[in-house]
């Protein structure tokens, strides 16, 4: 009787949790019937060497065919419904250049402006450094992309930068989901993507702009098919403007037949990868047992990994990523 009882509360907790997820991520018809205006996601914009971000055509009428003006500062690849997202990608060689990405779609053509940034100077001074030798011929090509490795690395961890940059990266991403997002029951803005895997499993990323508390809310909700029985999921994290440093996840929630229990974690961003060892507390379905205590720990790990997993793939279809918001890991 104790243990169903348990499992019970872990049910309603968790059917409690869900319904809230829901009516978050659910987007009003009307609002999605009435976002019919066809345009480009970005018209310009700014990369680094060795870049990547991703521009989109929104509510395609047709196939979109996408063409890029020059492949000398980088490349293109198209997916999605319609053809309609373009993920551009600079290919790292130290020179900064321009190129335009255009979406024609019927006979509607969209174009965006690609800055790329990089180090003509320098691999000038080093092509003059190089004329007396020509053995060493290829060194100019190699010389800024060793002068360019540290450098990214370096200057998002630089104290006087990391809450700048983060900064912008929420503001850029709120103003984003604000102006693009669409409108989910609650009447808040959001942007929202869903997988279903080869085993039935299925997971949906969102992330929701709360303009009343200027925060940014991740959510994943996903429905587990595991040998052990199914089970859901669902991991809440809210950012900030200024929380440039360690960001909490607040709710890591698994139940069903394959486990019942809740977490919570704090995360380094500057370190954070896919792969790195997470603390995680449970606040609800401790034992004595140690060993069962692992593995329930292992459980929200994972979760909070798929959780991320899937944010960056949601951001990058809208030409951000975790790195905007200081995952320099990412």
């Amino acid at each position: 009787m104790k243990e169903k009882r348990i499992k019970s509360g872990f049910r309603v907790t968790f059917l409690m949790i869900v319904t809230f997820l829901t009516g978050i991520m659910a987007i009003s018809p009307s609002e999605a019937a009435a976002k019919a205006k066809m345009k480009l996601s970005r018209t310009s914009m700014t990369m680094k060497n060795d870049d990547l971000k991703s521009i989109r055509i929104k509510n395609p009428q047709k196939k979109v065919k996408w063409k890029i003006s020059t492949k000398k500062y980088g490349h293109i690849d198209t997916y999605g419904k319609k053809n309609s997202i373009c993920e551009i990608s600079t290919d790292g060689n130290g020179i900064a250049g321009k190129f335009t990405v255009t979406a024609t779609v019927g006979k509607k053509k969209f174009k965006c402006k690609v800055i790329v940034k990089g180090a003509k100077k320098k691999e000038k001074d080093s092509d003059k450094n190089s004329t007396p030798q020509p053995t060493q011929a290829p060194q100019p090509t190699q010389a800024p992309q060793s002068t360019q490795v540290p450098q990214t690395t370096s200057d998002p961890q630089s104290p006087s930068q990391t809450s700048g940059t983060y900064e912008a990266g929420f503001d850029n991403i709120k103003n984003y989901i604000k102006k693009n997002g669409d409108r989910n029951t609650n009447y808040e803005k959001i942007i929202n993507t869903t997988e279903t895997t080869k085993d039935g499993s299925q997971y949906t990323w969102g992330i929701v702009y709360h303009e009343s508390a200027d925060t940014l809310e991740f959510l994943m909700t996903g429905k587990v098919m595991a040998s052990k029985g199914t089970g859901q999921i669902g991991v809440i994290m809210v950012m900030t403007r200024n929380d440039s440093g360690t960001v909490s996840v607040k709710s890591i929630t698994v139940v069903g037949d394959i486990a019942g229990f809740e977490g919570a974690a704090n995360i380094n961003k500057s370190t954070f990868t896919n792969e790195s060892s997470i603390d995680v507390t449970l606040t609800l379905g401790a034992s004595t047992d140690s060993s069962l205590n692992s593995s329930a720990k292992s459980l929200c790990e994972s979760s909070i990994r798929l959780g991320f997993s899937g944010w960056q793939t949601l951001l990058l279809k809208h030409g951000f990523e975790l790195a905007d918001l200081g995952f320099t890991a990412y």
